[in-house]
């Protein structure tokens, strides 16, 4: 995902409520949270090999706010480009993404506490309606 890095250079969620939740209460624990059982995940962390960790960390909290703001914003965000580099020449599949959004559910679930249920409920269908963005390369791609 090197050119993960570039490709996330977009703003946050247009919905202000929930980039405000986001950005007050959880965004940094969700992030070092969810990216501790990413690294620690033998099928994932070959991805981030050789990525700057604390610029991604930021940039996710871009994907922090689209996830718990709203899908209205992810026009904003690059995912397809993002990732497309390391689905064509790294192998990243929809196997993979769907190992990363069981890693963000196990992470909303510990935060219970923190983040309430229609957040945490909304934001795991909003990562769920990404799964199009890790489909194999297409011809030309």
């Amino acid at each position: 995902m090197a050119h993960y890095k570039h490709a996330m250079m977009a703003g946050g969620a247009s919905d202000h409520t929930g980039k405000t939740f986001v950005k007050e209460i959880a965004s940094k624990k969700v992030i070092d949270m969810l990216f501790d059982k990413i690294l620690a995940d033998v099928e994932l962390a070959y991805f981030f090999e050789g990525v700057d960790m604390e610029y991604l960390k930021k940039k996710q909290e871009v994907m922090m706010d689209v996830m718990f703001g709203g899908l209205q914003a992810l026009e904003t965000v690059y995912l397809r480009e993002a990732h497309l580099e390391a689905i064509k020449h790294r192998g990243l599949t929809e196997r993979h993404w769907e190992r990363f959004v069981k890693h963000f559910e196990v992470t909303l679930r510990e935060l219970s506490q923190q983040i309430p249920e229609e957040k945490r409920k909304s934001a795991v269908a909003n990562i769920r309606a990404t799964r199009m963005y890790f489909a194999p390369a297409r011809p030309g791609e």
